[in-house]
């Protein structure tokens, strides 16, 4: 019999000795570094759905970011694979980033919220990361932080 047991694959013998078999992982590649919002950052932060979608516009809590994709809360759910368009403004430091990108995972929360996580359709340009991280919109200790 075999089973998926901690993400690897494993094989119960006849004396009931389980084996595990070794993984590959080259078909995955490295994740880019994902970098924490500063909690005291004032982002207006949106996420903009399809013509057809509804609600159009959702207000979000942006979490985390790196290069190739970001984390959010949302109060309502969106589909995985659904195509979304980021905007972050930070007014005091003349911040206004538009990314598109897809849905990649959802998770509900305890209170009804939702997280996102989500992949940009082209990395992030290294100038626009660094002024992100000169006005203090995202730091470099600490871990992204996650559900509260």
């Amino acid at each position: 019999m075999l089973y998926m047991w901690t993400s690897e694959w494993h094989h119960e013998m006849p004396d009931g000795a389980v084996t595990m078999a070794r993984s590959d992982y080259s078909q995955f590649a490295p994740r880019r570094p994902r970098h924490a919002v500063c909690e005291i950052a004032a982002l207006h932060v949106q996420v903009q759905r399809a013509a057809q979608a509804s609600p159009r516009v959702i207000d979000a809590e942006l979490l985390d970011f790196s290069r190739s994709g970001f984390r959010l809360r949302l109060p309502a759910p969106l589909d995985v694979k659904e195509p979304i368009t980021l905007r972050v403004g930070e007014e005091k430091a003349g911040i206004d980033l538009t990314l598109s990108g897809i849905v990649r995972w959802r998770r509900a929360e305890h209170g009804g919220t939702w997280l996102l996580g989500c992949a940009t359709d082209h990395p992030t340009d290294w100038e626009t990361l660094g002024e992100l991280f000169l006005n203090k919109i995202l730091r470099t200790e600490g871990t992204p932080h996650d559900a509260r």
